[in-house]
């Protein structure tokens, strides 16, 4: 997985986690989400949204649900499941757990917390909100500090193609770009997606850092 330029090690305890998706690369089973300083703007990984797509498959694992986890959302805790329309070769690159060496962070040390008018954030100066933006919704926060450059975890959930895409969906976002399917002997013209609506895990929470701090803190990356 790419990573942005390395920088000195910054404390979030207790701190929310907040980041926005990157250009995806061709290849990878999931986004994953890591610690990071210094990310570039792009635009965030969203918090609400609908689809049409269906779930058919169980996810893999005895995790148990973190605290605060919509009951309406069924939990991911290894690997995202395939949309019933997906193509059965993509399944083996898109639909599997990550190695052990690359590990998630425990549960114990992320917490899924509801936004409230006490929730601190910082003001943007050419905006003129008094209130956080994600107010009545939730975000991910750390509960430990976590060093610079540490996988947080996989952005799971339902792996699509690009005819399933819900534009109106605020937790869909492309892994697959178009053209760029040859690198792995698939079809050069192909889109996919991968949409925690209804099926995810905690990445589904993290929120834009734009219009509360004055940076990301964490980055997603391929």
């Amino acid at each position: 997985m790419p990573a942005t330029r390395k920088e000195k090690e910054t404390k979030m305890k207790k701190r929310r986690v907040d980041g926005r998706p990157s250009d995806p690369a061709p290849g990878q089973s999931s986004k994953k989400i890591k610690r990071t300083g210094h990310p570039p703007p792009a635009p965030a990984t969203p918090q609400n949204g609908s689809t049409s797509k269906s779930i058919t498959e169980t996810p893999s694992g005895p995790e148990d649900k973190p605290a605060n986890w919509p009951t309406e959302v069924q939990y991911l805790s290894e690997a995202c499941i395939p949309s019933p329309n997906l193509p059965p070769h993509f399944k083996p690159t898109f639909c599997h757990p990550f190695p052990p060496s690359h590990p998630p962070l425990p549960l114990s040390h992320l917490s899924i917390r509801p936004i409230t008018a006490l929730t601190p954030f910082r003001r943007h100066p050419l905006l003129q909100n008094t209130v956080h933006p994600a107010l009545g919704q939730h975000g991910l926060f750390a509960e430990v500090d976590l060093p610079g450059r540490r996988l947080v975890c996989a952005y799971l959930g339902v792996v699509h193609g690009e005819e399933e895409t819900d534009r109106r969906s605020e937790y869909d976002a492309q892994v697959w770009a178009r053209g760029t399917g040859e690198v792995l002997g698939f079809e050069r013209d192909v889109g996919l997606g991968i949409d925690a609506t209804y099926a995810g895990n905690l990445g589904r929470f993290i929120n834009d850092f734009r219009g509360i701090a004055q940076r990301a803190n964490v980055t997603f990356e391929d």
